[in-house]
Order: structure tokens, then C-alpha cells, then sequence
């Protein structure tokens, strides 16, 4: 027998969970949950719950800015225009003191910083390692709360194996 399901963003005790339940928590895929808008929807809230939603919001806007210039084609006022928008994603997360600052530390973040590439695919390398940390550090959380256990019996949400 089960608890009564939390709110959204609440973590379910690790000892109110049967060792097949915690099994089961093992299971999520987060690029499945990232790539279906309600899924994504509900991991967005554990993590502003828990306050760790800037590597969520980093990684959105650089699918965002992808889609905006991934396919626009070169020329002074769509670099000018690239070059603007990649001003305000390096503001926003990448700059010291940063409103929601991530990747602190990072090579990579200098050489953005100043200026060296501005293409569609520049915060690819980043971007990565914000999934890579997301996928271990958050989706463990995340598939503790109420939202997450309930996801991982969702066949579609699971990891193939």
C-alpha cells in the first residue's frame, strides 16, 4: 500500500518506498521526460519547488536559441541579431553574478564570455554537461517526489533496456 501522493515538487520519504518501488524510480529516461511538454511541465516544478531550476531554465533557453538561428542563414543583420540574442543567454546564465548563473568555472563560459563564437551550436558543449548533471543530479530527486514516481510508471518515461 501506497501513501497518499504528495503535491508536485514534494519528495516521497525514502522509507515510505518499497525496494521494488525504488526500482522502478531507476527507470526514468530524462530526454523522454524533457521531450513530452506535460512531463516537462511537472519537472519544471520540482524544480523550482526545490529552488535548482536554473539548469532547467539554462538548458530551455538553449533550445530556444537554437531554434531561433539554428537554420537562419549568414549575413550582417542576422549576425548582428545572433550575436544580441547570445548576449542575453550569457547574461542571464553565464556571467558572474548572473541572475541564474550555471556553469561557474568552466573553461568554455570565458571563451563565450568574450566573444569568441557566436553560432546556433555555441552552447551546445554546455548545454551537455547541464543535461548530464539534470540526469544525475535532479532526475534522482525528481523520481523520489510524488510527480516522479508517478511519471516512472508511465512506459513512455522509462529508460529502454
Amino acid at each position: 500500500m501506497h501513501p497518499e501522493p504528495e503535491p508536485a515538487g514534494h519528495a516521497v520519504p525514502a522509507a515510505d518506498l518499497a525496494v521494488t518501488d525504488v526500482e522502478e524510480l531507476a527507470v526514468l529516461d530524462l530526454r523522454k521526460l524533457l521531450d513530452d511538454p506535460d512531463a516537462k511541465a511537472e519537472f519544471a516544478e520540482f524544480a523550482r519547488a526545490e529552488r535548482s531550476e536554473d539548469s532547467f531554465l539554462f538548458w530551455e533557453e538553449v533550445n530556444q536559441f537554437r531554434d531561433r538561428w539554428g537554420g537562419y542563414g549568414a549575413g550582417e543583420r542576422a549576425d548582428v541579431a545572433r550575436e544580441r540574442d547570445a548576449d542575453d543567454v550569457i547574461s542571464q546564465y553565464l556571467n558572474d553574478g548572473a541572475p541564474h548563473q550555471v556553469c561557474s568555472g568552466d573553461a568554455r563560459v570565458t571563451k563565450l564570455v568574450d566573444g569568441d563564437y557566436v553560432g546556433s551550436d555555441m552552447f551546445d558543449g554546455l548545454q551537455q554537461t547541464i543535461f548530464d548533471e539534470m540526469r544525475l543530479d535532479a532526475l534522482p530527486r525528481f523520481a523520489r517526489s510524488a510527480a516522479g514516481a508517478r511519471l516512472s510508471q508511465v512506459a513512455a518515461f522509462r529508460v529502454e533496456t
